[in-house]
Formats: structure tokens, C-alpha cells, sequence
């Protein structure tokens, strides 16, 4: 009994450790239900309340969020931004919009036009590039990563500037990659069941 027991025990460890030293597996979806439903609680910024024009720096600095590239601004239009007429644009220099977190995060997400694509970092190293999610005025882009990120670049890879209408991020798992190991396990399983 005791043997069984101690290698319960070594096996729950090891488990632990792999699957939170592991690479970051991703997952890209495009269906903003699929994306809630897997990631359960998630924080959003909708950018509302603020003047057209305003530069977007420290405004969510209370959420644990900074836009670091200091040249991102409220744009209001109710043909573009689907949600609320509100959004955020990278246009002052035609850039990205980068975003810093004060804590790791594992998802991600955001309502666009156009096309957009994500460059996730930790630590300031580079650990993920995303495909470039195309469409339309109020399409949808998420990213699920196994592994923490504490930085988001968001660009359109065609041309430099990008805008979003909504920001979605959160990602805080008790035991990190084995937490979110069993979320990317059901996803897989609901998919080869359906097949």
C-alpha cells in the first residue's frame, strides 16, 4: 500500500512539473461562444468613456493592463466598432497596439476589422506567432495558450495598422499547465468525437 501510495505521489509530481515546463501549445479560434465557453472567466476592455482621439497608455493600469507603444487612440465610429461605436486604433504611426500585463495571462482575445495577427512574448522573449485571422467588421480572434505570456503585440501583418473594438484577455489557472492542459484536452476531445 505504501509503494502504490509513493508512486501516486512521484507521478502526480512529475505530471505537474512536465505539463508546466512544457512548450506553449496554442489553439486560434474564430467563434467567440467556442473561445468563452473554453476559457470561462475573462476580463474586457471596451474602450468606452473616453473622447475621440485620446492616446490609451495607463487608463487600465487598475486592471493590470498597459498599452506600452504610446501612440494608441480612442477612434469612434459606429460602422467599424460593432460593440459599442468605441475602439482602439494603432494609427498614430500607423503601428501595432502592444499590451503589457502586470500578471500572466493564458488567453486572449479581441472584436476587429480587417486583419490582424498576434505576437505573444514572456519575459520580453518572443514564444508565439498566430496565423492571420482575416474578415470582416466585427470578426473575432482568440487566442488559448498552455503556457503564461505577459505581452501582446497586435498588428495587421499587410500593412502596420491595426484597430479593435474589444479586448479580452485572463487567464489565471491554479496549477498553471496542468489546469490548462485539461481545458485543451476537452476541446480535442469534443473535436475527434465529433469527426
Amino acid at each position: 500500500m505504501l509503494i502504490i501510495r509513493n508512486n501516486f505521489i512521484i507521478f502526480t509530481i512529475l505530471i505537474f512539473f512536465l505539463t508546466t515546463i512544457c512548450y506553449a501549445e496554442v489553439i486560434e479560434l474564430e467563434d467567440k461562444d467556442a473561445w468563452a465557453s473554453a476559457v470561462g472567466d475573462f476580463t474586457t476592455i471596451d474602450f468606452t468613456g473616453f473622447p475621440l482621439w485620446t492616446v490609451i497608455t495607463d487608463q487600465y493600469a487598475d486592471q493590470g493592463v498597459l498599452f506600452t507603444d504610446g501612440d494608441d487612440i480612442i477612434y469612434i465610429d459606429e460602422f467599424l466598432f460593432l460593440n459599442d461605436s468605441y475602439g482602439l486604433t494603432g494609427s498614430i504611426d500607423d503601428g501595432p497596439i502592444i499590451v503589457e500585463f502586470d500578471d500572466p495571462q493564458y488567453w486572449v482575445a479581441v472584436d476587429y476589422p480587417g486583419v490582424i495577427a498576434f505576437e505573444l512574448f514572456k519575459d520580453d522573449v518572443h514564444v508565439y506567432s498566430s496565423i492571420w485571422f482575416s474578415g470582416h467588421i466585427g470578426d473575432f480572434a482568440g487566442l488559448i495558450s498552455t503556457d503564461s505570456f505577459d505581452k501582446v503585440v497586435i498588428h495587421d501583418p499587410l500593412n502596420e495598422s491595426v484597430s479593435i473594438d474589444d479586448l479580452y484577455f485572463g487567464g489565471y489557472v491554479p496549477g498553471a499547465g496542468s489546469g490548462v492542459l485539461l481545458v485543451f484536452s476537452s476541446l480535442f476531445w469534443r473535436k475527434r468525437r465529433r469527426e
